[in-house]
């Protein structure tokens, strides 16, 4: 069994999942990692996932088609926060509308809200919390 931070990347843009993987890939991050195109995917992918293997870390976009990252943090909160409450959900979008930072903070499951594309510096300092050295 692996030590490793335990990231779910659930977006509807398979270019985006892509560009996620390979930031962590190329800068190096020691993570294991799942990627879904759906928010109900995603779901069914959390209730087979044995309690080792959950996840610790969850970025989900907001705009996808049937269930949204809204829907999909309600749901998470309703049947994964008490069971689960080390985990770490993250908005993600590729637009920063006030009204949906404000949707994002009523939203008990959800740590912060960010605009795309994910940056080096937010995934290092912000998401995993470590320091990155620049040269």
């Amino acid at each position: 069994m692996s030590n490793k931070p335990r990231l779910l990347v659930i977006d509807d843009s398979y270019a985006d999942n892509r560009y996620i993987e390979l930031l962590i890939n190329v800068e190096g991050f020691d993570l294991d990692c799942e990627y879904k195109e759906s928010a109900i995917e995603a779901l069914k992918y959390l209730q087979n996932c044995e309690p080792t293997q959950f996840p610790n870390i969850i970025l989900v976009d907001i705009n996808m088609p049937l269930m949204n990252g809204f829907e999909f943090a309600a749901e998470f909160e309703r049947l994964y926060c008490n069971r689960y409450s080390s985990t770490r959900v993250f908005i993600m979008s590729s637009s920063c509308r006030l009204s949906e930072v404000e949707k994002a903070k009523q939203l008990g499951a959800v740590e912060d809200f960010f605009e795309k594309p994910l940056t080096t510096d937010y995934l290092a300092r912000r998401i995993l919390k470590k320091e990155i050295h620049s040269f």
